[in-house]
């Protein structure tokens, strides 16, 4: 019990220290249409480079559905500049794509999740994409809209990560399990409710969850945002939801002590990535287009 205790104190601890603001870069624009939303991003290394993440280069997924419409592409975190991906010849389009991941010690294998929950396992090497095989991820609950998608190992432990956006009064699910990537299956599922104050605990145009990523450590953020249809007004922040860890053979979901607005937008924030130099945030701003900006301390 002392020793539960103990960590216990650690944890909170932890948190509360980086329960504090975030500094924002400038705004850079990465398109003007409407089908150059940003829905989600991962850091991948760069075409022609080194094989590994070079902090600059991300692979981003649109949550396009119209068959002349790009799903994928790569983007420059310093200067926005875009570069579309071609889908797999031979395989049908994905329909709403929603978010993306990179496969820790796998520089070359991404995940792509599409709101019905869908993950496509998607390979990137010389600027090309393949695709390997798809799965769905488990314990899917009946109306749900998946946002979120992040695979991490925590404890040495792969998990994956995943979140329903949730809408209004209803909570956001969050969920994790470990990913058996031999069979693309999850296991040991279990899931937390979340409600953002910021934009509104209960506004029906409020997703609690738009977007997540984990850290090494185990802290989840996640982005929230205010959705009131194509021409906004649109409002967003950025929070850390709390830690996960694994122990006794199950990743346990540790909340912050409560959640607090760590930067507040006003555009529709979609996608979350961390690296050292920052945490990255990408919007879909629907008709007005899409842009990154990196937070700092």
């Amino acid at each position: 019990m002392t020793r539960l205790l103990a960590s216990g104190l650690l944890l909170a601890g932890a948190l509360i220290l980086l329960l504090l603001p975030l500094r924002r870069s400038p705004w850079i624009d990465v398109g003007s249409r409407q089908i150059d939303n940003i829905s989600g991003l991962a850091f991948v290394p760069a075409p022609g480079g080194s094989g590994q993440p070079d902090g600059n280069t991300l692979v981003l997924v649109h949550d396009n559905k119209l068959p002349d419409e790009p799903r994928v592409g790569l983007v420059r975190r310093a200067d926005g500049r875009y570069t579309p991906l071609t889908w797999p010849a031979g395989y049908a389009l994905p329909f709403d794509l929603e978010a993306v991941t990179a496969v820790p010690g796998d520089d070359t294998t991404l995940l792509a999740l599409s709101s019905n929950g869908t993950v496509f396992v998607l390979t990137l090497s010389g600027g090309t994409l393949g695709l390997r095989g798809t799965f769905t991820l488990p314990d899917r609950q009946a109306g749900a809209n998946f946002e979120g998608l992040r695979m991490q190992r925590v404890g040495a432990v792969p998990l994956l990560v995943w979140g329903d956006r949730g809408t209004g009064r209803r909570p956001a699910r969050l969920a994790w399990g470990r990913l058996d990537f031999d069979t693309y299956t999850v296991d040991r599922v279990r899931w937390a409710a979340l409600q953002v104050p910021y934009p509104s605990s209960t506004d029906p145009a409020t997703r609690h969850l738009t977007d997540l990523d984990v850290t090494t450590e185990g802290d989840v953020w996640i982005a929230a945002a205010s959705d009131p249809g194509d021409r906004g007004p649109f409002y967003s922040a950025v929070y850390l939801a709390g830690r996960l860890t694994w122990q006794d053979g199950q990743a346990t979901f540790a909340p912050a002590p409560r959640l607090r607005t760590m930067t507040a937008f006003d555009r529709k924030i979609e996608a979350v990535a961390i690296s050292p130099a920052g945490i990255v945030v990408g919007t879909d701003d629907e008709i007005l287009g899409s842009a990154l900006t990196t937070l700092s301390r």
